[in-house]
C-alpha cells in the first residue's frame, strides 16, 4: 500500500467516527492542550482525555476495518507480535 492509500484509509476511518470523536483527535493532533480542546468541544477538561482514548480506540477499530476490505493482510496483533514475513519482524531478526 502506497503513501496515498494509506492517507486515503485514515482519511475513511476518520469519516466514520462521530463529529465529537473526529474533532477532538484533530484539533489534539494540531497541538492544542486538553484545556483548549474543552473551550473549543464544550466538554469539560476532565472528560477530553477519556474521549480522546475512546476516540482512538475507535479510529484504530475503522482503519482495521478499511484495511480488510482493500484485502490488506493480517491485523494490528499480527504485527505486533511479528508474524513472519512482516516488515518488524524482518527488523528484529538483524538485532
Amino acid at each position: 500500500m502506497d503513501r496515498e492509500q494509506r492517507a486515503a484509509t485514515v482519511r475513511r476511518a476518520l469519516e466514520t467516527l462521530s463529529d465529537r470523536d473526529r474533532e477532538v483527535l484533530l484539533l489534539r493532533d494540531a497541538g492544542l492542550s486538553y484545556p483548549e480542546i474543552a473551550e473549543r468541544t464544550g466538554l469539560a477538561v476532565g472528560a477530553i482525555g477519556t474521549t480522546l482514548c475512546r476516540a482512538r480506540k475507535r479510529l484504530v477499530e475503522a482503519h482495521e476495518t478499511e484495511e480488510r476490505r482493500q484485502g490488506v493482510p493480517g491485523d494490528r496483533e499480527e504485527r505486533r507480535q511479528g508474524v513472519p514475513g512482516k516488515r518488524e519482524d524482518t527488523h528484529a531478526a538483524r538485532g
